[in-house]
């Protein structure tokens, strides 16, 4: 007869195999860390400090080794699930983003973005997946922009003026730039010695600032800026000077806790057969290259949308699709209302099923074209009137629901602008809105995208949905 205790351990392995699948079958890893504590004190109590070794009857080889399990990979799932990820790396970009602001008021629109995707988070407008999927997204632009002061060859105080000089307008020759970026230098020098102490308290130091700046600019601007925009920057460059220097000789320039963050080492992430602790999370949340990595741990380097463009362009899949067109008809040389229709069919079909990235400007064989057919039925005719036109359409077709979970963003390709969808899985169907008025449900099938038919629509929506 077997063992008992063997059979008992075999029914403790067991239970924790299923609760293993249950976790690779679910979108979002459940936060129960409290069971792995009991799964740790069962192992301790099942196999103690030895190898324990169970075999069948009268067979002297083993079944099942379990010190060869890997317990770890399990840990993982549990102990860095992704919902403790997501906020530790909300907390990192919250920081970040308040230290970015407060050196530069331009970013504020990034900020405002962010606060609105954790607003929309929080009311279930997004699942778990597509909240870090666009949480990178943010990161990745703020990186981006962080990185940017050494690419214009100016410091972060130099960047924000040069910013406040240059947008929202006017448009400028990269000539003008230049000489933008070369004020933008000679102001701080000009202005430094004017912030004495107590600068802000007295009405005849502030003056002095003021006019230290007008006479900058007045100096240095191209002719483009005319009397009133003239008069607007010196205004919004003395109100950042004002709220970015302080009275006792300090600015938000000095050394900060981001910058500090840089120096720290980078750690090492773990293989995945080892376990990732709370203290590891909190690490990452301190070290952008470690909290890269650990995005990648949890959510994979294959999804499309950690691939770049031109990584996409090895041919269309089941996450993968490439139009030419949205709106021009390539064979006839006409517009027509059938290639806007396949655009909102794939990405809809996308939606329902395991998400995918769209490329638009793109032939079948996938090679990039451009997209000036298209650009010349949008207003206005380049690459934002195209984006604005794209997220309407989403808007119209596709309701609120399924429009905010699509990032739109436009690449180069081979010097060709090529219209990039990152698509998200939806938490909830995401119906067609058609013209009759009746709604139509698609979803991706290989590499194509498909109507669900009327009769198999109950049981496709419990499949991939779940009982409603």
């Amino acid at each position: 007869l077997p063992d008992p205790e063997a059979m008992a351990v075999t029914h403790r392995v067991a239970v924790i195999r299923s609760i293993a699948s249950k976790i690779e079958s679910t979108s979002e890893a459940p936060d129960i860390s409290g069971v792995m504590d009991s799964v740790s004190d069962l192992l301790d109590r099942s196999v103690a400090a030895n190898e324990y070794i169970i075999r069948s009857a009268g067979d002297i080889d083993p079944l099942l080794d379990l010190s060869a399990l890997d317990f770890e990979q399990l840990a993982f799932h549990f102990a860095a699930n992704k919902r403790t990820a997501a906020k530790a790396i909300e907390k990192d970009l919250e920081q970040r983003l308040d230290d970015a602001t407060r050196k530069n008021p331009m970013r504020l629109d990034l900020a405002e973005r962010f606060r609105r995707l954790i607003d929309e988070y929080n009311a279930g407008t997004h699942n778990l997946e597509e909240f870090l999927h666009r949480l990178k997204a943010i990161n990745d632009e703020l990186t981006e922009e962080e990185q940017r002061a050494v690419r214009e060859d100016l410091s972060e105080a130099e960047l924000a003026i040069y910013d406040l000089l240059t947008k929202p307008e006017p448009a400028l020759t990269e000539a003008a730039a230049r000489k933008v970026r070369g004020a933008a230098r000679k102001l701080l020098t000009h202005v430094e010695d004017k912030l004495v102490l107590d600068w802000k308290k007295r009405q005849q130091t502030r003056s002095a600032v003021r006019v230290a700046i007008g006479e900058v600019l007045d100096e240095e601007l191209p002719e483009v800026y005319g009397p009133e925009l003239y008069d607007a920057k010196v205004g919004s460059v003395f109100d950042h000077i004002y709220t970015s220097n302080f009275d006792d000789g300090g600015s938000v320039y000095d050394e900060s806790e981001s910058e500090a963050r840089s120096d720290t080492a980078v750690a090492t992430l773990p293989d995945v057969a080892e376990d990732v602790s709370d203290e590891l999370v909190a690490m990452a949340a301190a070290n952008p290259d470690l909290r890269a990595r650990l995005m990648e741990k949890l959510l994979g380097t294959d999804a499309t949308w950690a691939c770049s463009t031109k990584a996409l362009l090895g041919g269309e899949t089941r996450e993968v699709e490439y139009k030419q067109t949205a709106r021009w008809n390539v064979r006839e040389g006409r517009e027509d209302r059938a290639m806007e229709d396949v655009i909102v069919k794939t990405v809809a079909g996308m939606l329902n099923d395991h998400g995918g990235t769209l490329l638009i400007g793109v032939t079948d064989d996938g090679e990039p074209v451009g997209l000036d057919d298209d650009y010349a039925l949008v207003k206005p005719p380049n690459a934002d009137g195209f984006v604005n036109w794209l997220d309407t359409l989403f808007d119209n077709s596709l309701g609120h629901a399924g429009a905010s979970r699509l990032l739109i963003r436009m690449d180069q390709v081979d010097s060709h602008d090529v219209c990039r969808i990152d698509i998200p899985a939806s938490s909830r169907p995401i119906w067609v809105k058609n013209p009759n008025g009746t709604d139509t449900l698609y979803q991706r099938r290989n590499d194509s995208t498909r109507a669900v038919p009327t009769a198999e629509l109950d049981t496709f929506l419990t499949d991939r949905f779940g009982p409603r």
